[in-house]
């Protein structure tokens, strides 16, 4: 899927389900709102997907990662954890996004 044959053959495999490890943050700022935002994600595979790519894959059902999905946004793809009432699967600490009234 776009170039990423790594995952492409995997997935033709059988070899779809996957979890996340570490989330590397960066940073946004955007009219209104700024702070931390998911940079890459790293899968126990060893994998490191940027959230745009990682966001397809999980979209399109070529890979699972137990606790979240893909989302299809007018300004791209991204990873979020599936909703609960939680806080600690969040993918970036909420306390880290600030907006500005």
């Amino acid at each position: 899927m776009d170039g990423h044959y790594t995952i492409s053959v995997l997935a033709f495999a059988g070899l779809l389900r996957d979890s996340i490890v570490a989330v590397e943050l960066d940073q946004f700022e955007i009219p209104g709102a700024h702070g931390s935002s998911v940079g890459m994600v790293e899968t126990e595979r060893g994998y490191r997907l940027h959230p745009e790519e990682g966001g397809r894959l999980l979209k399109a059902g070529i890979v699972e990662l137990p606790g979240h999905h893909g989302v299809e946004a007018p300004y791209g793809h991204y990873v979020r954890s599936n909703p609960n009432e939680s806080t600690d699967d969040n993918l970036v600490d909420p306390s880290l996004i600030f907006t500005e009234d």
